[in-house]
């Protein structure tokens, strides 16, 4: 009666020693935290060096479609010499200026001479002075080729930052859903390994016992049994544990660009252990207002939307006229090199007017129709989607809600199961249960843990998701 006395004592106190090993066991070792993680993928992960090439390709575009109203210096000569005579010589140079209004300025130097000159082309000795204008007048006066090329740069800078947070978005949730994984397969090993020290020295304990004669021999077979039942649990959890450290290991990568393999002994922040994230959670739950404006993905809805528009504001102006009035004024003066008056006469000029119109302007028309249906497709698809992301992240409010119910109610329930284990002790202790009954008991109360640790796991996986849907994984804000 004493060996089966101590026998349950020390059962008991087994118990609750692997229950608290398992709680302290994260504390063994260096613990590499979740911000700690998602720091070196930010840093070093071939995708996130990919995101950050978003903005640079935004400011190049920007640069290139600027370069359109770069001053352009041109030069031109040609001649004809024939049978030992000049027939003509022609020399023209100057700079070209392009304004964002869309008139052209220019500043010519022409020299003409020869014996079989164009008499149009005669000018004085020392060549000709011209300094004039080509304004647009229908056509290219509110848009053209230039500013709308610049306008949809301009966007596609703008954006390109949200383009950057999408994709570092869903980056971060995919190595924050390993990374909890990994966490909730640690903390299965951890347990599991913790039971089966508790059912060896519960099996050493029976079979000494045995060898007293206060126990049968079936019930050194059924500790055993036991023992071998939680040693295929531990290393079928330490394959899943095995498989979660290596997925984790696709997200790590060295500041050289070379993959890193998780180490084995490395160990996860625990399951029930808050996270910061860089907006907090209870200022989100009021943001519906903000939403449009914070979340990445209906950004870039309503820049397809934007491109369209401006499109559309181009094409409209491709429907008027060409109507172009261009004027020079002439001077043969070169006085002013040497910071001498010049003096332009205005009877002294070159005008000109360049006007043309499709008859039928059914290549405008129907560019303008394809895109209006273009642009109605855009702003039904952006409000619909717009829709499906807000009621998404509510769903991931009211599941995180949920959860977070569930969290005590589950917690609740693995206490009961201990409880239930230790009066089923109690009562072996006093000979009215059987070491079976026990081991019952004892399998309900890991079955409880395990289902607390799954749920916690679900929990923190769902915040992460949630802040996915706001669109607040990656809240980065560069100056534009």
């Amino acid at each position: 009666m004493m060996k089966r006395l101590l026998l349950t004592a020390l059962s008991t106190a087994l118990i609750h020693t692997a229950k608290a090993q398992f709680a302290d066991s994260f504390d063994s070792a260096t613990v590499m935290p979740l911000q700690e993680f998602m720091s070196l993928v930010l840093k070093h992960h071939p995708v996130a060096k990919q995101a950050a090439l978003i903005p640079q390709e935004g400011r190049a575009r920007r640069m290139m479609a600027k370069g359109s109203f770069d001053p352009v210096a041109f030069y031109f000569a040609s001649g004809k010499d024939f049978s030992d005579k000049q027939y003509y010589r022609y020399q023209d140079g100057g700079v070209e200026f392009f304004t964002y209004p869309g008139v052209k300025f220019n500043a010519t130097w022409s020299t003409a001479g020869g014996d079989f000159l164009n008499p149009e082309s005669n000018m004085p000795v020392g060549g000709l002075l011209a300094l004039g204008a080509d304004i647009p007048v229908l056509r290219g006066l509110l848009t053209d080729q230039r500013r709308l090329a610049l306008e949809q740069a301009n966007l596609f800078n703008r954006y390109s930052v949200h383009m950057q947070r999408r994709v570092l978005n869903d980056l971060l949730f995919e190595a924050i859903s390993d990374y909890w994984m990994w966490s909730l397969r640690y903390a299965e090993y951890v347990m599991r390994g913790k039971f089966v020290e508790v059912a060896r020295q519960r099996f050493q304990l029976v079979k000494s016992a045995f060898l007293n004669g206060d126990l049968p021999a079936v019930d050194t077979l059924e500790a055993y049994i036991l023992v071998q039942s939680r040693e295929i649990a531990t290393e079928q959890a330490r394959a899943l544990l095995n498989d979660a450290r290596l997925k984790l290991s696709n997200h790590l990568w060295s500041p050289e660009g070379q993959p890193v393999e998780l180490s084995w002994f490395a160990i996860p922040q625990l399951l029930n252990q808050p996270v910061e994230f860089p907006v907090p959670f209870d200022s989100i739950l009021n943001i519906s207002f903000e939403f449009t404006r914070i979340n990445p993905e209906s950004q870039l809805l309503d820049y397809q939307v934007r491109l369209l528009e401006v499109e559309r504001n181009f094409l409209r102006n491709e429907l008027l006229p060409k109507f172009n009035i261009k004027y020079n004024f002439l001077t043969e003066q070169f006085g002013f090199w040497a910071g001498e008056e010049v003096i332009i006469a205005p009877n002294n000029y070159k005008f000109g007017v360049d006007i043309s119109v499709p008859l039928f302007l059914r290549r405008e028309r129907s560019a303008l129709k394809i895109n209006e249906l273009r642009l109605t497709e855009a702003r039904l698809n952006r409000d619909n989607r717009q829709t499906a992301l807000f009621r998404k992240m509510q769903q991931e409010a009211f599941l995180l809600e949920n959860q977070f119910e569930q969290i005590g109610l589950v917690r609740s329930n693995k206490d009961n199961f201990y409880e239930l284990l230790r009066i089923e002790q109690r009562k072996f202790q006093i000979g009215e249960s059987s070491l079976f009954l026990v081991n019952a008991r004892e399998v309900q109360a890991i079955d409880a843990e395990l289902l607390y640790l799954q749920l916690l796991h679900r929990y923190q996986t769902s915040i992460a998701s949630f802040f996915r849907a706001a669109g607040l994984l990656y809240t980065y804000q560069p100056e534009l």
